[in-house]
């Protein structure tokens, strides 16, 4: 398997690049990097801090989440917001391998947390007497770790199994990407990209879609589903909301690359005339993905917008 850096970018190829999207990309890039520290830490924060916040089981999966966010905001996005600076790859080939593993296993297991997040608000809104059973304590945080631990495996899996190589294009310098080496294996990571995609997709769907039914089938009966549903003296419908929004712009953020994939494999669309254009389509609505989770619970979610100011304003 050949890991070796491919760099076939030249100096009069990088200052061809227009000068202003530079700028603009790097700014965005830079501000959504700060944004996810600052906002994912306020999390975890809040999670270690209020015990009723821990209280939760659907709160294991969110902190999990902001775990995710975190380290791609610690490690991923500095590597490619100084290189977008400099306008070409500074990190050599470690770099990329180091952003290829944690870019992989954090995607890996936000995807799969998603997944626990909608089946568990299956579990509490249309199978009631099953949920307790399900998803206690333990069993929640055994679901998270095994996440991690899945995410992992397939991400070492992918490593040492499929012949790809680390590259540079000229076209787009700052961005390094692992790359299959020959056509035949473009095509399967392809396929492979889009099956991991849609199908966790159509599961989540497949659940909201009957957790929205039931509800509605309640508020149409006039009972107060709060009180029939709850969790933990949570409110189940606003619990429901806070957690649909979440999932639904975490799989609008990965659609461009999927709707890539998609049009590449029928040769729709020239994929590589437009990595110039990388960083927009795909490397920012992946990396704001990871603000967008701290803005939903800060407004929607009491218990951590309540403990967001209390830390702000270092109050005890």
């Amino acid at each position: 398997m050949n890991t070796g850096l491919c760099n076939n970018t030249t100096m009069a190829d990088r200052t061809a690049k227009d000068a202003f999207l530079a700028v603009v990309e790097s700014t965005i890039l830079g501000a959504i990097n700060i944004a996810a520290l600052v906002g994912n830490s306020l999390v975890c924060l809040a999670f270690y801090r209020k015990s009723s916040i821990r209280s939760k089981v659907t709160n294991y999966f969110v902190v999990s989440l902001a775990v995710t966010d975190l380290a791609v905001a610690l490690v991923v996005m500095p590597l490619t917001v100084a290189s977008t600076i400099a306008n070409q790859w500074i990190f050599g080939t470690v770099g990329c391998k180091i952003s290829f593993f944690v870019g992989f296993i954090c995607g890996g297991t936000s995807l799969l947390t998603t997944i626990l997040l909608a089946i568990n608000r299956y579990f509490c809104v249309v199978r009631r007497d099953s949920y307790n059973v399900i998803f206690s304590r333990q069993y929640s945080l055994a679901m998270t770790v095994a996440a991690w631990i899945v995410a992992m495996v397939g991400t070492i899996l992918i490593y040492y199994v499929t012949p790809m190589m680390f590259r540079v294009y000229a076209i787009q310098p700052s961005i390094c990407f692992r790359v299959a080496s020959t056509t035949r294996y473009v095509l399967s990571v392809k396929i492979v990209r889009c099956v991991f995609i849609a199908v966790p997709g159509f599961v989540v769907v497949c659940c909201y879609v009957r957790i929205y039914r039931t509800i509605k089938m309640h508020n149409n009966n006039r009972k107060m589903f709060s009180k029939q549903c709850s969790l933990y003296g949570v409110d189940a419908q606003k619990t429901t909301r806070i957690l649909t929004v979440v999932v639904v712009w975490f799989y609008l953020s990965w659609s461009p690359i999927f709707l890539n994939n998609i049009l590449t494999m029928f040769n729709l669309y020239d994929d590589e005339a437009a990595l110039k254009y990388s960083n927009l389509h795909y490397t920012i609505p992946l990396f704001a993905s990871s603000v967008v989770n701290p803005i939903i619970y800060a407004v929607l979610g009491t218990e951590f917008r309540e403990e967001f100011r209390k830390i702000c304003s270092c109050g005890k």
